[in-house]
């Protein structure tokens, strides 16, 4: 072990060993300031681990991954104004089904599992699951396909999709 001399006494020349912190994008941002905010002691948890921003950016990709898998299936099931006669008209689609693909991918961004960590130093100990709760992808394309492309209509499914956790519930909306 390494000594450095200050004002004269020896002091143990301790450095942490950091990672590099990989860049989290607006998705790993999003879901920080979740994190900090609803759940502080997974948080301070994560960031003590080491694990909160791999996680920050596992997240960021994933909620990438999913808006691409989602507006490639939007595109698919419906029909582009002309790109070369009304211009206005697709990109007004494209952001709809960009906004459409974003609200749904909040849902990732918005969850928190808790669950009990097997018994440690501290009876109280939790910890988040790093997998986002999974999306009935059939049943959000099929309500999507019913050309609800309001805002409000999106927040109401995402809404409904949160209270009621049973797949028969979900289908029966």
């Amino acid at each position: 072990m390494e000594y450095m001399m200050v004002n004269g006494y020896q002091i143990p020349a301790l450095t942490l060993n950091e990672p590099p912190m990989p860049e989290i994008g607006k998705y790993g941002s999003l879901r920080r300031k979740f994190l900090l905010e609803n759940a502080p002691m997974v948080f301070d948890e994560m960031l003590l681990e080491g694990t909160l921003y791999p996680h920050l950016a596992e997240m960021d990709n994933a909620v990438h991954r999913q808006i691409e898998q989602t507006m490639q299936t939007l595109m698919q099931q419906s029909t582009a104004p002309n790109r070369q006669t009304d211009p206005m008209g697709w990109t007004q689609w494209m952001n709809a089904l960009q906004s459409q693909a974003e609200e749904l991918a909040m849902q990732q961004i918005y969850s928190l599992h808790i669950e009990p960590q097997a018994e440690s130093c501290c009876r109280f100990r939790f910890y988040a699951c790093f997998r986002p709760a999974p999306l009935d992808e059939e049943l959000v394309m099929g309500l999507l396909a019913q050309e609800s492309s309001s805002r409000a209509d999106n927040a109401a499914i995402l809404e409904y999709f949160t209270q009621h956790t049973d797949l028969a519930e979900r289908s029966a909306f």
